[in-house]
């Protein structure tokens, strides 16, 4: 059977009843044996039939249930006169429901992202079951540079090729021509990196060597994750103006720039009442002032030792729960393919410096690519953003302040990646 337990459950109640073509009343039960089968009914009206199936079973029973008056002390099925439910249309859902628990195909509830440092078998069986046998085709690989994979076996096996790189590979499993469902499975290649996706369930089994503070400690837990069962998260309950921090330090080997990359998500959040903000060496990088869901950070590292460090703020007093979380963090330590990966060659400079109202900014990059410009305030805040098309080359515009108080301002400059490629520290003066 593919339908969920409470709509195979529903169903069987429904079964329990003798139709009739009236608006209001729409069944009876057949006889007293039936009675047993419908003394849950009430429980049953009040579940969620909202599954997802290909024939859109689920949103059927929310609406048939939704015209449904519970069991009456006669046992007979009532309709609202709202929704108007008449018997066809109840036996037309029963029909529907037999034939899909005998052509449907089950599939089980599976994690779907990976990291992987090695080759990866993935039992198909295990995920996608069927009274009918099953035939495996993968449909769909996106860049191919970064994993390949095969079906052997009714086993699909996934091999990392290019470090720190994503892909997703799509899976058929056909009965016939009419009857199939598709699975996508999301790859990270965490070939020749240091990997940490939390699956010790703390801190100290981890790859990196993470510290955080005593008070409104972020902790691991599995809460959401998004690679495995773990992630580390902040608590929901810090107070207004408290800080949760999360910090880690990180060598760089030789002589190559190297790439820390993360993924990271924001949970309750609006703009205003909290942010979560990265630091290296004490430096400020980026914020995020409002909710995001799992999104990927790349942070270039030069050769040395870093801290790298979260905080987490807290700035309204509403009782507001409110998280930063963070998983799948890889490191690459091997140059092979880092050309690829390094974030572009660059150089900044403006004039004049300091300035009033208004000042060039100069800087020049390896290729041409559309580049991100926010300005930040003292605090963090985002007081002006602007795209660009720059060119391979020099590159200036003319910024103007015209309108803005005097003061220390931060010019942050990103690429299409969302990598930070520089910063400028501009000081304005009236």
């Amino acid at each position: 059977m593919c339908l969920k337990p409470e709509a195979l459950n529903l169903l069987y109640a429904l079964n329990s009843f003798e139709y009739r073509d009236d608006i209001k009343i729409i069944g009876a039960c057949k006889n007293d044996d039936s009675i047993e089968n419908i003394t849950n009914f009430r429980n049953l009206h009040e579940a969620d039939y909202s599954f997802s199936d290909k024939n859109n079973l689920g949103s059927k029973f929310n609406l048939f249930k939704s015209a449904f008056i519970v069991v009456d002390e006669e046992h007979k099925l009532r309709s609202t006169l709202g929704y108007g439910v008449k018997t066809p249309q109840i036996l037309q859902l029963l029909e529907e429901a037999k034939i899909l628990s005998q052509e449907d195909i089950i599939v089980e509830d599976f994690q779907s992202n990976f990291i992987i440092e090695s080759e990866k078998e993935i039992a198909l069986d295990d995920i996608f079951s069927s009274e009918f046998d099953i035939a495996y085709s993968i449909t769909k690989i996106s860049n191919t540079n970064a994993v390949t994979s095969q079906i052997v076996d009714n086993t699909l096996i996934i091999k990392p090729e290019t470090p720190q790189r994503e892909s997703f590979v799509t899976v058929k499993a056909q009965i016939d021509e009419e009857r199939s469902i598709s699975k996508t499975f999301n790859i990270l290649n965490g070939l020749g990196c240091t990997v940490e996706s939390f699956e010790q369930g703390d801190f100290s089994s981890s790859s990196f060597n993470f510290s955080t503070t005593e008070e409104f400690p972020w902790n691991v837990n599995n809460t959401s994750s998004l690679f495995g069962d773990f992630s580390a998260m902040t608590p929901i309950n810090i107070t207004q103006g408290e800080t949760s921090i999360l910090s880690t330090e990180v060598e760089i080997l030789g002589t190559e720039n190297r790439n820390f990359e993360f993924y990271f998500r924001v949970s309750g959040v609006e703009s205003g009442n909290g942010e979560l903000k990265l630091f290296l060496d004490d430096e400020f990088i980026m914020y995020w002032s409002k909710s995001v869901s799992w999104e990927k950070f790349s942070l270039p590292l030069t050769p040395g030792n870093h801290n790298i460090e979260l905080r987490f703020y807290k700035t309204t007093r509403e009782e507001t729960d409110m998280f930063a979380q963070i998983d799948g963090i890889t490191l690459n330590q091997n140059s092979t393919s880092i050309d690829e990966l390094l974030p572009q060659k660059f150089n900044i400079r403006s004039y004049p410096n300091p300035f009033n109202p208004s000042t060039n900014i100069v800087f020049n990059i390896n290729r041409s690519e559309e580049i991100s410009v926010n300005l930040l305030n003292v605090s963090g805040q985002l007081v002006k953003s602007i795209k660009l098309n720059a060119k391979r080359g020099e590159n200036n515009f003319h910024l103007n302040m015209n309108g803005f108080n005097s003061g220390v301002y931060i010019l942050h400059m990103k690429d299409k990646q969302n990598r930070v490629l520089g910063s400028k520290k501009l000081t304005l003066i009236k």
